[in-house]
């Protein structure tokens, strides 16, 4: 890579990176386009809300535990079924495998 100065403001590879830079963020980007719809622009804006409140446990919704729950136990007895099996068979060839 050739010699280098002991700061990066001298450094010939780091003023070429720049340049580089430059030439890129020089390129229009497309703009972002602007709503028209008179609608978005005259509605108010949000109510104003304090740490307090948001932060305040009632606020807080409860979750339905029970939509969480059935499928969750489902997946926890087919698990089950098949992992049975398989500690079952487990144990049989390690036994076979103790006592000649």
């Amino acid at each position: 890579m050739g010699n280098h100065t002991s700061n990066y403001k001298g450094c010939q590879i780091f003023k070429a990176l720049l340049k580089r830079r430059k030439i890129t963020q020089s390129k229009p980007q497309n703009p972002i386009p602007v709503p028209t719809s008179l609608h978005l622009l005259n509605t108010p804006p949000p109510p104003k809300t304090s740490y307090a409140s948001v932060t305040n446990s009632k606020n807080i919704p409860l979750l339905n535990i029970h939509a969480i729950d059935n499928p969750l136990t489902k997946f926890l007895s087919e698990l089950s079924s098949l992992i049975t099996p398989l500690i079952t068979l487990l144990s049989a060839v390690l036994n076979k495998q103790i006592v000649p």
